[in-house]
C-alpha cells in the first residue's frame, strides 16, 4: 500500500524531523519522501551546529611542558578547542547515520550506526576529561564546568541511543523495542542541542568570545 505524507506528518517533519523522519521508514512511503525527510533532517542538525558558534579553533598549547593560559580568554580557547573537537566527530557521525537512513540497505544504515556510535562514546569519554582552570573566574568556571559535565552526559545519553538503534537494525524487531528506540532518537537530540546552547550562552556570560564572534567582529571590520 503506497502512503502518502498528510499535513500532520508534514507538520511533524518540518517542525521536529529528527523525530518525525523515522516514521518514513514505514512501508510504502517512497524513496523522495525518505530522502527528504531525512536530508531536512541532516540538514538541520549541521545548521544548529553552524549557528552555536561551535567550529573547531585552533588549540592553545596545553602539554605537559607548556606554560598554563595566563588570561580568562586563553583558558576558554584551551577548553574550548576540546570540546569542539569532542563533539563534532558525533555530529558528522550522527548526521551521516541519519542520511543512510532513507536507503532499504540495513547493513549500511547499521555500519554507520556503529560508526556513530564510536564517536558519540568517545566525545562523552574526553569531554569528562576537560575542565575550565584559573585563569577563568571562579563563578563563571563552576558554571561552565557544570555545562561540560551536563554535555558529557547528554553524549553519553546519544551514545545510549546509537546502542539501542543497533540492537534494533540487528533484528529486535519487537514493538517495544522499536517505539523505545524512537524516544530516545527524540530526547538525545534535544538533549545535545539544549546542552550547546547552554555552554555558549554561559561563555558569553563569562565575557568571553567564541571563535564566531570574532569572526563576524573581523567581517564587520572589514566592512567598516
Amino acid at each position: 500500500v503506497r502512503r502518502r505524507v498528510g499535513f500532520g506528518l508534514g507538520l511533524g517533519l518540518l517542525l521536529l524531523p529528527f523525530l518525525f523522519c523515522w516514521w518514513l521508514l514505514r512501508p510504502g512511503y517512497s524513496t523522495l519522501a525518505r530522502g527528504v525527510g531525512f536530508g531536512w533532517a541532516a540538514l538541520t542538525i549541521v545548521l544548529s551546529v553552524m549557528n552555536h558558534n561551535l567550529p573547531a579553533s585552533p588549540s592553545v598549547a596545553s602539554s605537559a611542558g607548556s606554560s598554563r593560559p595566563m588570561t580568562a580568554q586563553a583558558e576558554f580557547d584551551r577548553v574550548h578547542a576540546h570540546f569542539t573537537d569532542s563533539i563534532l566527530p558525533c555530529e558528522k557521525g550522527w548526521a551521516r547515520m541519519e542520511a543512510s537512513m532513507q536507503t532499504r540497505d540495513e547493513q549500511t544504515a547499521l555500519a554507520y550506526i556503529s560508526i556513530a556510535l564510536d564517536d558519540c562514546k568517545i566525545a562523552a569519554a574526553e569531554l569528562n576529561k576537560v575542565h575550565f582552570d584559573p585563569p577563568m573566574p571562579r563563578p563563571a568556571r563552576k558554571t561552565l564546568n557544570a555545562d561540560l559535565d551536563a554535555c558529557a552526559r547528554d553524549y553519553g545519553a546519544r551514545a545510549a541511543t546509537l546502542k539501542q538503534m543497533a540492537a534494533v537494525f540487528s533484528g529486535d524487531r519487537r514493538p517495544g523495542a522499536q517505539r523505545k528506540m524512537l524516544s530516545m532518537i527524540s530526547q538525545s537530540q534535544a538533549r545535545t542541542i539544549r546542552c550547546q546552547k547552554t555552554y555558549v550562552a554561559d561563555a558569553r556570560a563569562a565575557g568571553v568570545e567564541l571563535p564566531g564572534d570574532r569572526l563576524e567582529k573581523r567581517k564587520a571590520a572589514s566592512a567598516g
